[in-house]
């Protein structure tokens, strides 16, 4: 059984259905990869995943989204961390950015 850790499967859509999200997470499973740790670009952008069994994200800002966001919506991207489905955080450096005072330990 195979994990792919980073992904970004929200970028590969066109029409952001379930029908399309179901074609990726098909397509996968015939290639043997059974779950999937869509890695976070925007607060919004893993929520519509929840609903799918083995696919996971984390909350975080990717670096091309971070001039988008303020201190005042880290509390949404604290919110997503709390998501049972959430299995990280990820793109932090944008994070330690926005949050000047806030330490990020890496392990």
């Amino acid at each position: 059984m195979l994990i792919d850790t980073h992904t970004h499967t929200h970028l590969d859509l066109i029409t952001n259905d379930s029908d399309e999200i179901n074609q990726i997470i098909n397509k996968c499973k015939k290639e043997q990869i059974f779950a999937l740790f869509n890695i976070s670009v925007n607060y919004k952008s893993n929520l519509r995943f929840r609903k799918y069994k083995n696919v996971y994200f984390s909350a975080g800002i990717h670096p091309s989204e971070a001039d988008n966001y303020d201190i005042g919506q880290v509390d949404e991207i604290t919110k997503i961390a709390a998501d049972e489905k959430c299995i990280g955080i990820g793109e932090t450096e944008e994070v330690k950015k926005i949050i000047h005072d806030v330490k990020i330990y890496t392990i």
